[in-house]
Formats: C-alpha cells, structure tokens, sequence
C-alpha cells in the first residue's frame, strides 16, 4: 500500500492539479485493482460526489494522503477531466444546496506546492 502511496505522491508532486483520471493510470500502470461501485464523496454533502466507480481501498487510498496532510484536493473546471479522457454523469455543482447526486470536479497538488 504505501507503494502505491507514494507513486501517487510523486506523480503528483510533478504534475499539479492531477486528476482522478490521471491516478486510475498510476493504478493501472502497477497492477492496483482499484474498480468498484464506490464514490468518494463531501462530508458535508453526500450528494456532492468527487468521484465514483472504485473499490473502498483505492479511495482510502487518495484520502489517507489527504488527511496526512501530503495532498490537498482543490475545486477545478471540469475541462480537466475531458481532456483526461473520463468524467461523470451527473450535473455539475453550482450551488452547496442540493438534494440530488451532482459532481464536484477536483484535482491534487502536493501540500505546500
């Protein structure tokens, strides 16, 4: 696991404003079985959803880095994700107010980067 961890680390560190996109590769390219049902969600809001279609390990992943402090996640335009290849198929946020499952882009720069 902290393999794993840390080739996400590094990627990051060299590519600000990764995508989940761009973590599923690192996943693929070290044989890390990441696909699920699972979303990876706001705690403030279950039905803002970051991202969706991993296993419960591969978001403990992503967010253990993130409480540890190493990543931070920040809000980003959605065109990321097209030219990543992947997106999802709900609305995007406008609003905190909402009753319906709508996607929350978001990208990682390294903490302090």
């Amino acid at each position: 696991m902290n393999n794993i961890k840390n080739k996400i680390i590094n990627y990051i560190t060299e590519n600000a404003g990764t995508s989940f996109v761009e973590i599923e590769k690192i996943f693929d390219e070290n044989h890390f079985e990441y696909k699920g049902d699972g979303a990876y969600t706001s705690a403030e809001n279950n039905n803002i959803i970051f991202w969706y279609g991993w296993n419960e390990q591969a978001f403990n992943v992503v967010s253990s880095l993130v409480n540890e402090g190493l990543i931070e996640m920040r809000t980003c335009e959605p065109f990321i994700y097209i030219v990543d290849g992947k997106s999802l198929n709900f609305p995007i946020v406008k609003s905190e107010r909402i009753n319906t499952h709508h996607w929350l882009p978001v990208s990682f720069k390294s903490k302090g980067v």
